[in-house]
């Protein structure tokens, strides 16, 4: 059974108030002892997910 969720739209640019709206879901990836959060783009109706190269090079 899935449970469903709803997540806000929040404004693409939050200094810009004409700034696009964009539906963003919370994310926790981890391995090992190392954990990142931050929010990422909901698109329900992508075929490919991907993730920017920087958050990949964070430490």
């Amino acid at each position: 059974m899935m449970t469903a969720a709803r997540f806000p739209y929040i404004a693409s640019d939050p200094t810009r108030p004409d700034s696009s709206l964009m539906p963003s879901v919370p994310l926790l990836l981890a391995h090992d002892q190392r954990t990142m959060t931050f929010m990422g783009l909901l698109d329900s109706g992508a075929t490919v997910n991907v993730l920017p190269l920087w958050r990949s090079l964070r430490e």
